[in-house]
C-alpha cells in the first residue's frame, strides 16, 4: 500500500492564501504610517515657517512706528522753536525794542603797534569791543552782520604814525566798497575819518579794510575805530 507522503514545506493553498492577505494587511498599514506621518510633518514646518515670516513682519512694522514716532517728535520740536524765535523777533522789530548797536578798536588802552602794509588790501579786526548790543559784530573777523533789515548808521576812523606810508581804510557792504577815509599825506599824528547810512538786509555784512600799500598804528588812544547801530527797522 502506497503511504502519500506531505513535504513539510508544503502548505495548504489556504494557508498561502492567508499569508498574502496578511503581507497585504502590513503593506497597507505601512503606507497607512507613512502617509499620517507626511500628514503630520508637513503642516508643523509650514506652520513654523508661517510663524517665522509673521515674526518678522510684526517687528518690520514695529521699527516703522518707532522711527516714525521719533520723526514726528523732532520736527514738532524744531517747528514749535521756529515759531517761537520768529514770533519773538516780530515782537522785537514790531515793538521798537530790538537795539543793535557796537563800537570797537583796534587795540586797547596803552597798546602800541602798527597795522600794514600789505601789497593787498585786508580786513582789519577790531578786537577790543567797547559795546556790542544784539551781539551782531564778531570781534575775532571784524564783521558786523546785519540781524534784520533796516537802516543803520555807520563811522570809521584811521589813525598814521609814520612819515613813508599814508593811513587809509574801507567800508564794504557785502563785497562792494562803500566808502573811505585816508590820510592824504604821510605824517606822524595824521589820519582820517568818515560815515554812512546803509539800507541792509538781513545777513548783509559789513567791515573795513586796510588799503593797499596804508598803515595804520595804535598807540592806546582808541584812534582806529569802527561803531554802528540800527536806525531803524524796515
Amino acid at each position: 500500500m502506497n503511504q502519500c507522503k506531505m513535504d513539510t514545506n508544503d502548505k495548504f493553498p489556504s494557508d498561502r492564501g492567508y499569508e498574502n492577505v496578511q503581507t497585504t494587511s502590513e503593506t497597507e498599514n505601512v503606507y497607512a504610517r507613512l502617509y499620517m506621518n507626511s500628514n503630520m510633518h508637513g503642516p508643523v514646518q509650514r506652520n513654523n515657517s508661517g510663524q517665522s515670516s509673521a515674526g518678522k513682519d510684526f517687528w518690520h512694522k514695529k521699527t516703522v512706528l518707532l522711527c516714525t514716532g521719533v520723526w514726528i517728535f523732532t520736527m514738532a520740536t524744531l517747528i514749535t522753536g521756529l515759531v517761537l524765535y520768529y514770533e519773538h523777533r516780530l515782537h522785537q522789530i514790531a515793538g521798537g525794542t530790538y537795539k543793535v548797536s557796537f563800537t570797537a578798536s583796534l587795540g586797547k588802552n596803552e597798546e602800541n603797534f602798527s597795522v600794514g602794509p600789505y601789497s593787498d588790501s585786508r580786513t582789519l579786526v577790531y578786537k577790543n569791543v567797547v559795546t556790542n548790543f544784539g551781539d551782531a559784530y564778531r570781534s575775532n573777523t571784524g564783521i558786523f552782520t546785519a540781524p534784520l533789515r533796516g537802516v543803520y548808521f555807520f563811522s570809521f576812523t584811521a589813525f598814521g604814525w609814520d612819515d613813508s606810508y599814508s593811513a587809509g581804510v574801507i567800508l564794504y557792504r557785502n563785497h562792494e566798497i562803500m566808502i573811505s577815509a585816508y590820510e592824504g599825506t604821510p605824517t606822524f599824528g595824521g589820519g582820517g575819518a568818515n560815515m554812512i547810512t546803509l539800507q541792509l538786509d538781513e545777513g548783509d555784512i559789513v567791515y573795513i579794510k586796510l588799503r593797499q600799500n596804508m598803515k595804520v598804528h595804535e598807540n592806546g588812544n582808541l584812534y582806529n575805530s569802527f561803531s554802528g547801530y540800527l536806525l531803524f527797522a524796515i
